[in-house]
Protein backbone atom coordinates (compact mmCIF):
# COMPACT_ATOMS: atom_id res chain seq x y z
CA UNK A 1 0.00 0.00 0.00
CA UNK A 2 1.17 3.82 -0.87
CA UNK A 3 2.05 5.97 1.65
CA UNK A 4 -0.05 8.42 0.97
CA UNK A 5 -3.01 5.88 0.95
CA UNK A 6 -2.09 4.43 3.92
CA UNK A 7 -1.74 7.95 5.41
CA UNK A 8 -5.73 8.22 4.50
CA UNK A 9 -6.65 4.85 6.13
CA UNK A 10 -4.72 6.29 9.68
CA UNK A 11 -6.71 9.80 9.60
CA UNK A 12 -10.47 7.68 8.71
CA UNK A 13 -9.63 5.92 11.52
CA UNK A 14 -8.67 8.61 14.01
CA UNK A 15 -12.16 10.53 12.57
CA UNK A 16 -14.29 7.55 13.13
CA UNK A 17 -13.10 5.70 16.07
CA UNK A 18 -11.36 8.76 17.79
CA UNK A 19 -11.41 7.34 21.56
CA UNK A 20 -11.57 3.49 20.50
CA UNK A 21 -8.99 3.32 18.37
CA UNK A 22 -6.47 2.05 20.85
CA UNK A 23 -8.93 -0.49 21.40
CA UNK A 24 -8.90 -1.25 17.73
CA UNK A 25 -4.98 -0.92 16.94
CA UNK A 26 -5.01 -3.25 20.39
CA UNK A 27 -6.53 -5.98 18.61
CA UNK A 28 -5.96 -6.02 15.60
CA UNK A 29 -1.62 -5.99 17.21
CA UNK A 30 -2.94 -9.26 19.43
CA UNK A 31 -4.13 -10.44 16.12
CA UNK A 32 -1.25 -10.46 14.65
CA UNK A 33 1.16 -14.12 14.40
CA UNK A 34 4.37 -13.33 12.15
CA UNK A 35 5.41 -15.49 9.35
CA UNK A 36 8.90 -17.12 9.09
CA UNK A 37 11.65 -15.36 7.75
CA UNK A 38 13.18 -12.19 7.45
CA UNK A 39 11.11 -9.19 7.94
CA UNK A 40 12.32 -5.53 7.02
CA UNK A 41 12.11 -3.19 9.83
CA UNK A 42 10.10 -0.06 8.64
CA UNK A 43 9.48 4.03 10.29
CA UNK A 44 5.76 5.05 10.58
CA UNK A 45 6.07 9.03 10.56
CA UNK A 46 4.25 11.37 12.61
CA UNK A 47 3.69 13.41 9.65
CA UNK A 48 2.00 10.79 7.61
CA UNK A 49 -0.43 9.37 9.63
CA UNK A 50 -1.53 12.11 12.11
CA UNK A 51 -1.35 12.93 14.96
CA UNK A 52 -3.87 11.48 16.71
CA UNK A 53 -3.11 7.94 15.34
CA UNK A 54 0.68 8.00 15.76
CA UNK A 55 0.27 8.55 19.84
CA UNK A 56 -1.96 5.14 19.45
CA UNK A 57 0.33 3.21 17.73
CA UNK A 58 3.62 4.75 19.85
CA UNK A 59 1.48 3.43 22.86
CA UNK A 60 0.06 -0.33 21.76
CA UNK A 61 2.80 -1.13 19.29
CA UNK A 62 5.19 -4.04 20.66
CA UNK A 63 9.03 -2.04 21.16
CA UNK A 64 11.16 -3.12 18.35
CA UNK A 65 14.24 -2.77 21.17
CA UNK A 66 16.37 -0.60 19.35
CA UNK A 67 17.01 3.13 20.24
CA UNK A 68 15.20 5.57 19.22
CA UNK A 69 16.90 9.27 18.51
CA UNK A 70 13.90 10.98 16.93
CA UNK A 71 10.56 10.86 18.17
CA UNK A 72 9.24 11.87 14.68
CA UNK A 73 9.16 8.12 14.00
CA UNK A 74 8.19 4.13 15.12
CA UNK A 75 10.12 1.77 13.59
CA UNK A 76 7.85 -1.35 13.21
CA UNK A 77 8.32 -4.81 11.35
CA UNK A 78 6.98 -4.69 7.57
CA UNK A 79 4.47 -7.65 8.34
CA UNK A 80 2.81 -6.17 11.33
CA UNK A 81 2.53 -2.60 9.51
CA UNK A 82 0.71 -4.36 6.52
CA UNK A 83 -1.62 -6.18 9.25
CA UNK A 84 -2.03 -3.27 11.40
CA UNK A 85 -3.15 -1.33 8.34
CA UNK A 86 -5.42 -4.10 6.40
CA UNK A 87 -7.54 -4.78 9.61
CA UNK A 88 -8.14 -1.28 10.55
CA UNK A 89 -9.31 -0.82 6.74
CA UNK A 90 -11.22 -4.20 6.71
CA UNK A 91 -13.14 -2.80 9.89
CA UNK A 92 -13.47 1.26 8.32
CA UNK A 93 -15.12 -0.73 5.13
CA UNK A 94 -17.12 -3.18 7.00
CA UNK A 95 -18.73 0.17 8.65
CA UNK A 96 -18.56 2.14 5.55
CA UNK A 97 -16.40 4.82 6.90
CA UNK A 98 -14.19 4.91 4.10
CA UNK A 99 -14.32 6.90 0.68
CA UNK A 100 -14.48 4.77 -2.34
CA UNK A 101 -11.00 4.41 -3.18
CA UNK A 102 -9.98 2.72 0.34
CA UNK A 103 -12.59 0.23 -0.49
CA UNK A 104 -11.59 -0.35 -3.76
CA UNK A 105 -7.54 -1.16 -2.16
CA UNK A 106 -9.32 -3.38 0.46
CA UNK A 107 -10.64 -5.33 -2.67
CA UNK A 108 -7.43 -5.41 -4.87
CA UNK A 109 -5.55 -6.41 -1.07
CA UNK A 110 -8.19 -9.34 -0.65
CA UNK A 111 -7.63 -10.02 -4.59
CA UNK A 112 -4.06 -10.41 -4.19
CA UNK A 113 -3.30 -7.31 -6.88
Amino acid sequence: MKVEQEAQVWLCAAEHYRDSLMAIVGDAVASFRRKPGLDSLTRIYKQDVGAVAFAVLERVLPSADLPRTDSSYIPVREQLRSHLIYQVLKRLVEEEAVPVELRDILFSIDLGL
